[in-house]
Parts: C-alpha cells; sequence; structure tokens
C-alpha cells in the first residue's frame, strides 16, 4: 500500500503505531507518504538523519521477533490499538501500542499469558513500558521509561492501567 497516513499523522509515533497494526492484520506492506520537507526519511528522523520519536517506534518495530498475537480492541480506527509479538526463544513478549484519537486513560490486556511456553504457571512478570513522546519533527532522546518492575498477573492475564496516555505518543510494552 502505497502513501500510508495522513499528513498530520506523519512522524508521529501514537498514529503511526495505529498504521502498523492494522497493516499486520491486512498481512501488507506499507510506505509512509512523502508529504513534509525532504532528507528526512520521510518524518522518521530529523537535523542531519538523527532520530526523532516516530523513529524510535520503527526500531522498536524492526527489533520485534516470534509469533504475532492477535489483538482485539473496541475501536482500532480511533482507539486503543498497536501490534504485539511472543517471542519463546528470547523468552519475551513486546507489544506497541498507542491511542487514536484523544488523550487519556487505557486498560492493556496481554490475555493469558500464563498460558504461553514463555510465561508458562507465571504468577508475576517482569513488565518495562517506555514512551515515545512526539516532540515534532525535531531529534529527540531515546524513549523514557513510565514504568518498570515485576506486575502479578489477574487470572493469568497482564493487565495495565495506563494513565494520562497522549495520542501522539507510541508505548512498547
Amino acid at each position: 500500500i502505497n502513501e500510508i497516513a495522513q499528513s498530520d499523522e506523519c512522524g508521529v509515533p501514537g498514529a503511526l503505531v495505529s498504521w502498523l497494526g492494522r497493516l499486520e492484520d491486512a498481512q501488507a506492506y506499507g510506505c509512509l507518504p512523502f508529504w513534509h520537507q525532504a532528507d528526512n526519511l520521510n518524518d522518521l528522523a530529523a537535523d542531519a538523519n538523527e532520530a526523532n520519536s516516530a523513529w524510535w517506534l520503527y526500531k522498536w518495530y524492526a527489533d520485534m521477533e516470534g509469533q504475532r498475537v492477535k489483538i482485539t480492541t473496541d475501536d482500532k480506527y480511533s482507539g486503543l490499538y498497536g501490534v504485539s509479538t511472543i517471542d519463546n526463544k528470547q523468552k519475551k513478549a513486546t507489544t506497541l501500542f498507542g491511542l487514536g484519537s484523544e488523550d487519556g486513560d487505557a486498560k492493556v490486556i496481554l490475555k493469558d499469558l500464563d498460558q504461553t511456553d514463555t510465561f508458562s504457571a507465571a504468577k508475576k512478570v517482569h513488565v518495562k513500558i517506555d514512551a515515545a513522546y512526539f516532540k515534532g519533527f525535531n531529534s529527540a532522546s531515546e524513549p523514557e521509561t513510565v514504568l518498570e518492575g515485576a506486575v502479578a498477573l489477574t487470572d493469568g492475564d497482564l493487565v495495565i492501567e495506563m494513565k494520562d496516555m497522549f495520542r501522539s505518543t507510541g508505548y512498547r510494552l
């Protein structure tokens, strides 16, 4: 698919993660449009190829390995959405997510995590959530860790309550 994303979504990790999820669902390839200035990798880089916040989202996406896990949501076009994998070799799960249309709170649930090979019979898991905050088309420092520590599973599910999320931010769990 040529030219995914609207002009105001380019370079915005929170919007782009939804596009990544949709493309994965469709098992399709997609290209970012060329809406803005030249020589910035279609808004994935800034100032002489320095990373911006969207670059970090795409790096996280490129680093994902393992089996893709189905995402379910009430509204994948304007609500919380993303892409998720579980990697039995590295013994980890990775989920990229963001809000669709407005800032707010969200509940992220990895269902039946204790029934996977990687987390078989687990009662607690180590969780780290990083945020790639949208900083315009300017370079951005490394993402910020917003949560890290051991989290108890609830009936085998990992349940994370995210508060005060920005729709422009991409998150990695």
